[in-house]
């Protein structure tokens, strides 16, 4: 699941902008939950993390541009889209590393390439949810570092836990994000980010474990790794 913030001083472009994320994902069968602010203030008063924010640029008291700095202080992940009226505020959005500008009045064509760019490039964002001791738990993809096949199920590695899975391997490799992980064995898919170093029999990962390699699969892996490391690295 996407999370999306909308954030307008003018309810007029706040309703504007979410009607057409919403059109948008509906439309592309995109599952999100999006939360709307009318000022700078109240969004940087929300604890919550967002993977992709909607920010104008032109409101009183804190400007758009702060509210972003201040945001990409907390996520540097986050996908920020400005709003705005005044070509001039490009070169500024540049300084916080602004992914998108949607000028006002907001044009449908531009929003949709603006939210469907931004969603293209989030590699790993998208959550999946898993269980640990009975309870539900939403991970990010980027966060699971391995997923080893166990019998018919299925262990998913993260940084600090671990979530058994009834999932096969195979759904796994449909499922994650196909950029970031690639199948190096019969037991093992592997997010390619954690890759310290390779040869053709193992690869070495930050966690200082070594995941095999099969004979098979060594050329399908490299390719892979190298657009990765090339494009998304």
């Amino acid at each position: 699941m996407l999370k999306i913030a909308i954030c307008d001083d003018e309810k007029i472009f706040l309703q504007k902008i979410g009607k057409l994320v919403l059109d948008y994902v509906n439309k592309n069968n995109i599952n999100i939950e999006v939360q709307y602010f009318l000022s700078g203030e109240e969004l940087l008063g929300v604890k919550d993390s967002y993977d992709i924010i909607f920010l104008d640029v032109e409101m009183p008291k804190v400007s758009g541009i702060e509210v972003g700095y201040q945001l990409k202080k907390r996520n540097n992940q986050a996908k920020i889209i400005l709003v705005t009226s005044h070509n001039e505020v490009y070169k500024t959005g540049y300084k916080i590393d602004a992914f998108r500008f949607v000028t006002k009045p907001i044009d449908k064509e531009e929003l949709f390439e603006a939210i469907e760019s931004a969603i293209s490039a989030m590699i790993g964002q998208n959550r999946v949810l898993l269980s640990t001791n009975g309870a539900k738990q939403s991970v990010k993809q980027k966060d699971i570092i391995y997923v080893l096949a166990d019998g018919s199920q299925t262990i998913l590695f993260t940084k600090n836990m671990s979530y058994r899975s009834e999932k096969t391997l195979e759904y796994w490799g449909e499922e994650l994000d196909k950029r970031l992980f690639v199948r190096t064995h019969r037991s093992y898919l592997i997010n390619m980010s954690v890759i310290v170093s390779f040869t053709k029999n193992e690869i070495s990962i930050e966690t200082g474990e070594k995941i095999p390699i099969s004979r098979r699969k060594y050329n399908d892996f490299r390719k892979k790794y190298i657009e990765f490391d090339v494009n998304y690295r």
